[in-house]
């Protein structure tokens, strides 16, 4: 009788953290490349590229990262929903500050779906690239990723796809969010979002969701965005730090699951 291999070690509080998505994956191999990407992603190489992350965690070629991104037997849909589930259990009812933001990576050529020269936030210009709609959370400063779409302009729409905007694409994230538990103290976002009568408005005036008014400026940065809602007079509750902290004050996979951006939502 052959014994099935059990994943490597790599650093505990990935290992901690990546245990509760064990089960969502059927293969070893898949499971270390789901870490080693996680080490990746935390690492301070300044592109997160596969090439960038194999060199900085070890590996002798990108192989095994590439194999579990295209043919590996997992699916997005579970590891996202897990992500979420493993969220709303650490947050409790206590309620959060939304930030809507859109950032966009350059890209070279047209080989990825949805590239194109557009306005990338990052860059502060237009260029060749591709440009997703984040959700983010703050809460006690902690900032962290809920959910994401990328922005589908009409010239490069595939077979099924339809064209949305930035705005109801904002939009339909805050009503998913709601639907699926999250409480929302105030939202925020950039001035494209709160034109009057937008339908982004709308859907938080019909949810009873307090916002900022957004003045008409070019679109400040995710640091900008936090750090008003950081000013933002919060109702005082219990601290954050008393629930992540193990009883022997080191941290635990509940601060993980707040502080790592995991792949379910890149």
């Amino acid at each position: 009788m052959v014994v099935p291999r059990t994943a490597k070690s790599t650093v505990r509080f990935v290992d901690e953290y990546c245990e509760s998505y064990r089960d969502l994956f059927v293969e070893a191999r898949s499971f270390e490349a789901f870490k080693h990407l996680h080490l990746g992603m935390i690492s301070e190489a300044k592109r997160k590229s596969l090439p960038a992350i194999t060199k900085v965690i070890g590996l002798p070629n990108a192989q095994s990262l590439q194999q579990f991104l295209v043919k590996s037997p997992w699916h997005a849909d579970d590891l996202r929903q897990r992500r979420i589930e493993f969220i709303l259990s650490v947050l409790g009812r206590r309620k959060l500050v939304l930030v809507i933001d859109e950032t966009g990576d350059r890209k070279k050529g047209q080989a990825t779906d949805y590239v194109k020269r557009q306005y990338i936030g990052n860059l502060g210009k237009v260029e060749n690239g591709i440009v997703p709609v984040d959700a983010y959370g703050v809460i006690d400063n902690i900032t962290f990723p809920l959910t994401f779409a990328i922005y589908k302009l009409k010239d490069r729409l595939k077979a099924g796809d339809c064209h949305r905007t930035k705005p109801v694409i904002a939009a339909a994230m805050v009503q998913e969010l709601c639907q699926l538990g999250f409480q929302f103290e105030l939202v925020l976002a950039d001035s494209a979002y709160g034109e009057s009568g937008s339908s982004f408005v709308r859907t938080l005036c019909q949810l009873g969701l307090p916002y900022c008014p957004p003045a008409k400026e070019r679109p400040p940065s995710l640091a900008a965005l936090v750090a008003r809602c950081v000013s933002w007079p919060m109702r005082a509750q219990p601290a954050m730090a008393d629930r992540l902290a193990s009883p022997d004050g080191s941290a635990n996979q509940v601060s993980i699951a707040l502080k790592l951006f995991s792949i379910a939502a890149v």
